[in-house]
C-alpha cells in the first residue's frame, strides 16, 4: 500500500532540503550530547520520513506568515516531536521489538523520546513562552492524543464507525499543531483555523484507514484496533462465522474477496476528498496541502481498481467457460448469450469489463453492454438504475473511480434512451465535450482531476482531450437516434461535417481508442442510415470496402494484431442487418457471418472475447498514422492493447446482430 512518509513529493523537494539543513543547523547549534549518544538519536535513517518535516510548512501562505525563520523552526519542533510520539508507540506496542535485542531496543528508544520531546517543547517554549493561545491548543491536543492511548488499550472488533473515527482523529491530534503554532500568532484567522482543523481530522481518518490496510495482518498477531478487523468481522457475522475462528492468512484473502478492501479504500478516498473540500476557500493560499491530498488519494484509487481487478478476475475464473458449446439453432444462441449476460450482472445492476491501469470498468462498460439490449430486457432496468446512482455532474466516467469522459457518457445516455430514460437533462454538459471542429473530444481540457489524477500537465494530454473520429462516431450514432433534434441541430451539423471531412481515401473512418476502423466505420454507417440526408453514396462505399476485407471463413480480423475478432465481425453484421436493404444486398456475407458467430459460441453463452482497445500515450494525437508500435498489455500503459476479460462486449454485439439477423431473415423466407 502507501507509506505517506515514503512518498516523495517533487514540488517540495527544495523546501524539504531547506528544512532538513535548519535541522541539521539546529542540531549542530542546540543538541549537545556525550559520546556517541548523538549518534544513537539522529541515526542514517532518521530522515526517512521527512515529509512531517515538510508538513507545517504547507500551512505557513494561508496564515500570512513571512518569518520564515519561524516558519522553520515550527517544522524543526514539530518534526521532533513527532519523532517523540514514534518512539511512544513502538514502546506501546512492542511489535518492532522482540527477541535478543528487546531490552537494548527499548533503552534506545526511552533515550530518543526524551530527546525528541525536549527538543520540541523547547523551541516551542522560546516562541510562544507563556503565551494562553497556544498553550491552550497544546493542551486540547494532548488530551486528544491521551483519549486515543484509553481508547486503544481494548481490542475490539465490534467497535462503531463513529467510535473508530474519533479514535484516528485522537491518535492524530499533534499533526493540528503546526496550523495551531501559526494561529495563536495571527488569532484573526479563526475561520481558516476551523477549516484547516477540520480538514485535518478528515485526512487523519483517510490515513488511519489506509494504515489499517496495511496492517490488516501484523494487527491480527497483535490484537490492535483495525478497520478491517471490525469491517470483516461484520461480513462473517452476517454469513454466520467470526474472526476468531480463522488464521490471519485466510482472514486476510478474505479481507479481498469479501471487498472490505475495497471498502476501505473508497471510505480512505471519499475522507481525502471531504480533507479537499473543507479548504476549497483557500485553494490558492493551500495549493501545496491540496496537492499531497490528491497525489496519495489518487495512489489509493490505483490500489483500489487493481485490487477490484483481482477480484473480478478471481471470480471470473470461476464462473465463466473457455469451452466452444455444440453449435444449435440461431433462437438457442440467442436465448443462451441473453443468459450469460443476464449471469454476469452484478447485484448492483453494473457489469465489469475491460482492464487497464485505471482499473476495470464498470460504468462504460454497463453503458454499453446496456445500451445494445432489448427495451423488455430485465437487466436494462437494473443496469439504469445503477447508471443514474453514479454520475458525476450529469456526466459518466470509464468506471466509478475515474473521472467524467464524454464517450462513456454517450454509451450511458444511448442506454438510457434505450431504457425510455430523459436524456435531455444531460445532453448540455454532454455538448462541452464537442470541440471547434465539431468533433467531440474524449476527456475534458479543462477538467482538473485528469490532470491531477494522471499526475501530468495539461500539455500532456493533447492527445486525450483533442477531438476523435470514434468518439464522434458514436456520438452521431447516439444523436440519430433520438426523435426529437430540433434543440440541437447546429451541433449535430457541425459534428456531420466533421464525420464527413475526416472520412479517408476508402471511404471508412480511423479510430483513435480503437484496434479497427471497422468501430467508427459501422457506427457512422448506423447513423446515416437513421439520417434525413441520403447517404446512400458513403454507406455503400464503406460497406465495399468492408466486405471486400472479409475473411473465407465469414469472420474480420483486427488489422493491427492480425487476429480473428467476434467483436468485430459482430459489428458489421449488426450494421448490416440493421437495414432490410443492406441486409438484402450483403446476405450471403452476413449468413457466413452469422454461421462463423455461432461457431464462436462458448458453452455457457458467451461469445469470444478481443483485444480491441487502443490506450495511446496521452501526447499521442494519431497512433495509425505515426505508425506506432502497439502491444498487448492488460495492466495498460501507454501505447498499449487491452480488451475484455468477461467477453461482454461481443456477447452483447452479437446478441444484437444475431437478433437482427434473425427478424430480418425470418421476415424474408419465413425460416
Amino acid at each position: 500500500m502507501i507509506d505517506i512518509s515514503k512518498v516523495r513529493f517533487s514540488h517540495l523537494e527544495k523546501t524539504t532540503e531547506n528544512l532538513r539543513q535548519s535541522f541539521l543547523t539546529y542540531l549542530d547549534d542546540n543538541v549537545s550530547l556525550p559520546g556517541g549518544l548523538k549518534h544513537l538519536a539522529f541515526p542514517n535513517s532518521f530522515f526517512d520520513s521527512e515529509y512531517y518535516l515538510t508538513f507545517p510548512y504547507l500551512f505557513r501562505k494561508a496564515f500570512g506568515e513571512r518569518n520564515s525563520w519561524f516558519v522553520h523552526q515550527v517544522c524543526v519542533s514539530g518534526f521532533f516531536y513527532f519523532k517523540y510520539l514514534l518512539c511512544l508507540d513502538a514502546m506501546h506496542d512492542k511489535d518492532d521489538i522482540s527477541g535478543k535485542a528487546s531490552a537494548e531496543r527499548e533503552s534506545h528508544l526511552l533515550l530518543q523520546s526524551h530527546i525528541y520531546h525536549e527538543e520540541s517543547l523547547k523551541i516551542l517554549s522560546k516562541h510562544f513562552g507563556k503565551k494562553d493561545a497556544f498553550w491552550v491548543l497544546w493542551n486540547q491536543r494532548n488530551y486528544e492524543f491521551l483519549a486515543s492511548i484509553l481508547l486503544d488499550k481494548e481490542y475490539n472488533v465490534q467497535m462503531s464507525f463513529d467510535t473508530y473515527t474519533r479514535l484516528a482523529i485522537n491518535k492524530c491530534a499533534f499533526s493540528k499543531v503546526g496550523a495551531d503554532a501559526y494561529y495563536a500568532k495571527n488569532s484573526t484567522q479563526t475561520e481558516l483555523h476551523r477549516a484547516l482543523t477540520q480538514s485535518l481530522d478528515y485526512f487523519s481518518i483517510a490515513r488511519c484507514i489506509q494504515d489499517d490496510l496495511e496492517d490488516f495482518k501484523k494487527d491480527l498477531q497483535y490484537q490492535k484496533n483495525n478497520l478491517g478487523h471490525i469491517f470483516l468481522q461484520a461480513w462473517l457475522k452476517s454469513n454466520g462465522k467470526k474472526l476468531k475462528d480463522y488464521a490471519p492468512e485466510v482472514l486476510e484473502r478474505y479481507l479481498f474477496t469479501s471487498e472490505t478492501a475495497e471498502r476501505m479504500m473508497t471510505l480512505s478516498k471519499s475522507y481525502y476528498q471531504r480533507a479537499i473540500d473543507e479548504v476549497e476557500p483557500y485553494r490558492a493560499e493551500l495549493t501545496d496541502y491540496i496537492k499531497i491530498i490528491d497525489l496519495v488519494r489518487n495512489k489509493i484509487n490505483f490500489y483500489k481498481v487493481n485490487v477490484q481487478a483481482y477480484r473480478v478476475n478471481k471470480l471470473l475464473d470461476k464462473i465463466i467457460s473457455t469451452k466452444f458449446g455444440i453449435q444449435t439453432s440461431i433462437q438457442e444462441a440467442i436465448t443462451r448469450s441473453k443468459k450469460y449476460i443476464e449471469r454476469l450482472q452484478g447485484t448492483d445492476g453494473s457489469w465489469f469489463e475491460v482492464t487497464n491501469m485505471q482499473g476495470l470498468s464498470n460504468v462504460w462498460a454497463t453503458g454499453f453492454v446496456a445500451s445494445y439490449l432489448e427495451k423488455d430486457n430485465p437487466n436494462l432496468v437494473k443496469a439504469t438504475e445503477f447508471l443514474l446512482a453514479n454520475q458525476q455532474d450529469h456526466l459518466w466516467g470509464y468506471n466509478t473511480d475515474w473521472v467524467f469522459d464524454f464517450d462513456s457518457t454517450t454509451c450511458v445516455l444511448f442506454a438510457l434512451h434505450n431504457a425510455d430514460q430523459p436524456v435531455q437533462p444531460y445532453l448540455v454538459p454532454w455538448f462541452e465535450g464537442q470541440t471547434s471542429t465539431g468533433g467531440f473530444r474524449t476527456y475534458s481540457d479543462t477538467a482538473f482531476n485528469l490532470v491531477s489524477q494522471l499526475g501530468l500537465k495539461k500539455t500532456q494530454l493533447n492527445g486525450w482531450t483533442s477531438a476523435h473520429i470514434c468518439v464522434s462516431a458514436l456520438a452521431y450514432y447516439f444523436l440519430n437516434h433520438l426523435e426529437d433534434r430540433s434543440g440541437f441541430e447546429p451541433q449535430r451539423a457541425a459534428l456531420k461535417a466533421y464525420i464527413l471531412e475526416n472520412k479517408s481515401a476508402k471511404g471508412v473512418w480511423q479510430p483513435y481508442w480503437w484496434t479497427s476502423y471497422l468501430y467508427p466505420t459501422c457506427f457512422v454507417v448506423q447513423a446515416m442510415l437513421r439520417d434525413e440526408d441520403d447517404f446512400a453514396a458513403e454507406i455503400t462505399q464503406a460497406l465495399d470496402y468492408i466486405i471486400r476485407k472479409q475473411n473465407k471463413d465469414g469472420s474480420f480480423s483486427c488489422e493491427i494484431l492480425k487476429q480473428k475478432s467476434v467483436f468485430y465481425t459482430a459489428l458489421v453484421l449488426d450494421t448490416i442487418s440493421a437495414s432490410p436493404a443492406l441486409f438484402a444486398t450483403y446476405q450471403a456475407p452476413a449468413t457466413r457471418m452469422k454461421d462463423w458467430l455461432l461457431a464462436n459460441q462458448y458453452e455457457d453463452g458467451g461469445f469470444t472475447g478481443s483485444n480491441f482497445l487502443v490506450i495511446p500515450n496521452p501526447t499521442t494525437l494519431n497512433w495509425y498514422q505515426s505508425k506506432k508500435r502497439l502491444k498487448i498489455n492488460k495492466a495498460g500503459g501507454g501505447n498499449s492493447i487491452t480488451g475484455e476479460i468477461a467477453n461482454l462486449f461481443s456477447t452483447a454485439v452479437s446478441l444484437r446482430a444475431l437478433q437482427r439477423y434473425n427478424q430480418l431473415d425470418t421476415a424474408t423466407y419465413g425460416n
